[in-house]
């Protein structure tokens, strides 16, 4: 795979000039209501999100790697915005089977720091990539149990959602 195509920060720049064309204030305010923590939005619908993350990854596939992803979820996560944030982590699962085992300290880091500061985005981000992740790398499995200890309620969410893929699986 080669390193080709827009950078991560040009692909974060074209998604927030997107989720900013599609904006809905009144939407937005609903949305920011719902939540008991203070959440930024931009009032952006699911299904739009969706289709503008798998519309960014269609220009990137074959392009970067996981390590790439990574990067754009660096620019896209600290953003207050929790669309922003679900873009990042959608298009971050698109590579989940690339993700090696330095990824783990990486979104310990990502939720202890706040980037993924509510329980939609850290729902995305680890019913997904984190399920995925401990599929694939099971010997992860006890240290992610060890996070429910953790002091940050979104790394002890953490510890509990990342469960919800493998548990689906085992259960069919």
């Amino acid at each position: 795979m080669t390193e080709n195509g827009p950078s991560p920060r040009e692909v974060a720049r074209e998604a927030l000039n997107r989720l900013q064309s599609l904006a809905d204030p009144v939407k937005a305010r609903g949305a920011e209501r719902y939540f008991k923590e203070t959440v930024k939005c931009f009032g952006v619908r699911a299904p739009e999100i969706h289709a503008l993350a798998a519309g960014l990854y269609g220009r990137i596939k074959g392009n970067w790697t996981a390590d790439r992803a990574v990067e754009l979820c660096d620019i896209l996560f600290p953003r207050p915005e929790l669309e922003a944030k679900a873009v990042g982590a959608l298009i971050l699962d698109r590579f989940n089977k690339d993700l090696g085992p330095g990824f783990f300290a990486k979104a310990k880091g990502w939720l202890a720091g706040d980037l993924l500061d509510n329980w939609a985005s850290v729902d995305t981000f680890c019913t997904q990539t984190m399920g995925a992740f401990l599929e694939r790398r099971p010997a992860f499995v006890e240290r992610i149990k060890a996070w429910s200890f953790h002091r940050n309620r979104w790394v002890k969410r953490a510890s509990l959602v990342s469960f919800i893929k493998p548990a689906k699986k085992a259960v069919r």
